[in-house]
């Protein structure tokens, strides 16, 4: 199979470059800018209309520098924000929390705070919180309904936390151990409102929108983030996660009940992992995306039963994204790479492409057209610091990119709808 090699020296930036196994019939892709200055990131990019300008911008967040940055659609830099005590431990999250028409971001630290930015990049108010650090990041929903968005998150100590979108607190739940993952939020039931699912070690709690138990499970570490989808077009999502023993899990999403279990044949799967969901063989039923410690990418069908799994080099990190970012109208799986590569991988498992960088990879691309000219932008956070654009000139079509960034929505819900 040939193989070739296309190197950027674009405004003598670093040494990246694209190589290609001749698998697919999209094209290539091409850096469109590279936005630099930051430490080595952990979180994967937001894109949203944060400005009343045409396109979206991207908020590109480095915990160990303690810096929040908003870059244009051109990547140039429009604010940066390092006012922050202690570095930042959690996942951002966006939306218009208080109605004003505007977004905002919330953010954990760990000075035991959430923060609430403007998408001016000043500071709307601040939390100190009681019960710990927020380590398992923010999600921001309408709980209940009526319009008006929740901010929910948990802490180390236990405490899943409440506040209205001018940073009131609403309610408490304690449950005893410390929250890790970013909770899910989604209607597990059909009934009004929606519920969350919080996860304590090896305890896995169902919530009401109020934080009223509804059920709790016991099982191995969670090793990801919990996520819900209606696998079997039933009407209500079922939840999935990963744990740290070497699982892919189904739960159902009203009882907490189990459905399947998948073990993989490579171990164990780190806390950095997630899962990734989309119609990659176009039989109108989503296959679930995953990978583990051992350098192996999985591709299941709903029922939970393995279609393959494909051996990369070295260990991806995180979840994948899934879209048809290069027009060739097939799913692309995207995969970052514990060996700083981004890979761009077909069903078959073959790599159409991939993208090098100098150090590992932490968090996966996110998808989006961010200049509104038709196309899909990749937008990669790498580990040398540098947020880098990339295109395969792919129509931009939002019913293409099932799977467009890690936990689905800029709210981090976890609930693909």
């Amino acid at each position: 199979m040939k193989r070739f090699f296309l190197i950027s020296w674009a405004l003598f930036l670093p040494v990246m470059f694209i190589s290609m196994n001749v698998a697919g019939e999209g094209e290539l892709p091409k850096v469109k800018w590279i936005n630099q200055g930051m430490g080595q990131y952990y979180v994967h990019p937001l894109a949203a209309d944060f400005a009343y300008t045409p396109g979206l911008e991207i908020l590109a967040v480095s915990g160990d520098d303690r810096m929040v940055k908003l870059i244009n659609p051109q990547g140039k830099t429009i604010w940066t924000f390092n006012h922050f005590d202690k570095r930042l431990t959690a996942v951002p999250a966006a939306g218009d929390v208080d109605q004003d028409k505007e977004m905002e971001i919330l953010i954990g630290s760990g000075d035991q705070s959430i923060t609430c930015l403007g998408a001016d990049g000043k500071v709307e108010w601040k939390n100190r919180l009681e019960s710990g650090i927020v380590w398992s990041g923010v999600t921001i929903a309408d709980l209940d309904g009526s319009g008006a968005l929740t901010i929910v998150t948990g802490t180390e100590k236990g405490d899943v936390l409440a506040f209205d979108g001018r940073g009131h607190p609403l309610w408490t739940r304690p449950l005893g151990n410390g929250v890790s993952k970013p909770l899910l939020v989604a209607d597990l039931n059909g009934e009004t409102g929606l519920e969350m699912v919080a996860l304590c070690d090896h305890r896995w709690h169902g919530l009401s929108g109020k934080g009223e138990a509804l059920w709790q499970r016991m099982g191995a570490q969670a090793a990801s983030s919990p996520i819900a989808a209606d696998l079997d077009r039933d009407g209500l999502p079922e939840i999935l996660l990963l744990t740290s023993d070497g699982q892919a899990l189904c739960l159902e999403g009203k009882t907490g009940a189990p459905r399947w279990a998948h073990r993989t044949a490579g171990g164990n799967i780190t806390g950095g992992c997630g899962i990734a969901l989309g119609d990659l063989d176009g039989d109108s039923s989503l296959e679930i995306v995953f990978a583990d410690d051992a350098g192996f990418v999985y591709i299941l069908n709903w029922k939970g039963e393995e279609i393959r799994a494909i051996r990369l080099e070295h260990a991806a990190s995180g979840s994948a994204s899934i879209g048809d970012v290069d027009g060739d109208d097939d799913l692309e799986i995207l995969c970052s790479g514990m060996d700083g590569i981004l890979r761009c991988l077909n069903f078959a498992g073959q790599t159409e492409w991939d993208y090098r960088t100098q150090r590992r990879l932490q968090v996966p691309p996110t998808l989006a057209d961010i200049d509104q000219d038709g196309t899909v932008e990749i937008l990669l956070a790498t580990g040398d610091g540098d947020l880098v654009c990339l295109s395969c000139n792919g129509k931009y079509q939002p019913e293409r990119l099932p799977w467009p960034s890690r936990l689905f929505d800029l709210g981090q819900t976890g609930w693909m709808r």
